[in-house]
């Protein structure tokens, strides 16, 4: 065998770009072109905003929260198999957990008769 003949595919070139520039323009390209295909096109307009969502049902008591951002504390604990069922799917329909786990505990909390805590954060002691 040559040695100056390496096994493999040989002198085979990268399809990726090298540089950043190059992959956020590589990035937008395809998103245009997603963009068209989806909105059967031609021009570079961005795509129409998504139909809004249908309206929620009412006899529910609890709306599964969104995303959003509050300040929050870390929490561990376990579950039950049934409810990380449930609870991964409301967030296949866009819930996030830690709000989802929330929502939950003051829902509970609330019904429990835990009094809210006041605006420094403490629960006045019951007379």
């Amino acid at each position: 065998m040559n040695a100056a003949h390496k096994p493999g595919l040989g002198n085979v070139s990268s399809t990726r770009p090298q540089s950043r520039a190059e992959r956020r323009a590589e990035a937008e390209r395809l998103r245009v072109e997603q963009e068209q295909d989806t909105t059967g096109s031609s021009d570079t307009a961005p795509a129409a905003e998504l139909p809004a969502a249908a309206p929620a049902d009412t006899t529910r008591a609890v709306q599964l929260p969104l995303k959003r951002a509050k300040k929050k504390v870390p929490i561990a604990t376990q579950i039950r198999r049934e409810t990380e069922t449930r609870i991964e799917w409301a967030q296949a329909q866009g819930a996030a957990l830690t709000d989802l786990v929330d929502a939950a505990l003051t829902a509970y909390l609330d019904a429990a008769g835990v009094p809210q805590p006041g605006p420094d954060g403490t629960i006045a002691e019951a007379p």
